[in-house]
């Protein structure tokens, strides 16, 4: 859904995060939400508030990294943590998901 999703998706795709009990679906739904910046980057305030919300809430750490992966390759910043081509993200979550949430309210301020 990402690649050909629109502005009609994200509140789909917020509803998945949020609601859904599978942690591999709400992960898939935060990357998309990626891949819609990628497609239209006028969006990209709408989606790094629906990632602030996330990083605001209490979820599993795997769900934090995919947001926070997705949050540095948006506003093009390091949080110290770091994404393999494979998918798989390494580094110190709590401390990059403090970093992400100060960076985030400065960005949507």
């Amino acid at each position: 859904m990402g690649w050909v999703g629109s502005k009609e998706e994200l509140s789909f795709l917020t509803k998945e995060i949020f609601e859904n009990s599978n942690d591999d679906l709400k992960g898939y739904a935060i990357s998309s939400l990626r891949q819609i910046w990628y497609k239209n980057k006028r969006l990209k305030k709408a989606i790094l508030k629906i990632y602030y919300k996330i990083l605001e809430s209490e979820r599993p750490e795997l769900i934090d990294a995919t947001t926070i992966v997705c949050v540095q390759e948006i506003l093009q910043r390091k949080f110290g943590i770091i994404e393999s081509k494979y998918g798989e993200i390494s580094g110190n979550i709590n401390l990059a998901k403090s970093k992400a949430k100060k960076a985030l309210e400065k960005e949507l301020i």
